[in-house]
């Protein structure tokens, strides 16, 4: 079992490359987690209204790397958990105009679940 802390940052796009072309495909209409870095066959479970929807497991590089972006249409969706290697549930809970998640992970210290007002670019 993954011990770990919990952070949500909302709306802090510090370091954050974006793109317009890429903020042009982002629907309003769905939810997207973008799985970023720090997972290593990590486990993962989300959930979307307290109910479990996907199982996966994922890796990641060291460096700032999308591996998996997961998306959700958005309809009737007012909460969603993300639980790594069966340590503590983080919960977001969805205001209206929130659909761009990062997720990044410190292994054994942290999950992090950051809104962004733009579609993450990466090389």
């Amino acid at each position: 079992q993954a011990n770990y802390d919990i952070l949500i940052r909302n709306i802090d796009n510090t370091g954050l490359r974006w793109r317009q072309h890429f903020d042009d495909l982002i629907s309003s209409d769905s939810i997207y987690l973008f799985m970023e870095t720090g997972f290593e066959d990590s486990h993962l479970n989300i959930f979307i209204n307290d109910d479990l929807q996907i199982q996966d497991t994922i890796t990641t590089s060291g460096e700032l790397e999308l591996r998996e972006c997961y998306t959700f249409h958005r309809s009737g969706i007012s909460g969603i958990g993300l639980r790594i290697d069966n340590g503590q549930l983080l919960q977001i809970e969805l205001a209206r105009e929130q659909n761009i998640w990062r997720i990044i992970y410190i292994q054994d210290s942290i999950l992090i679940a950051q809104y962004s007002e733009h579609a993450p670019y990466y090389d």
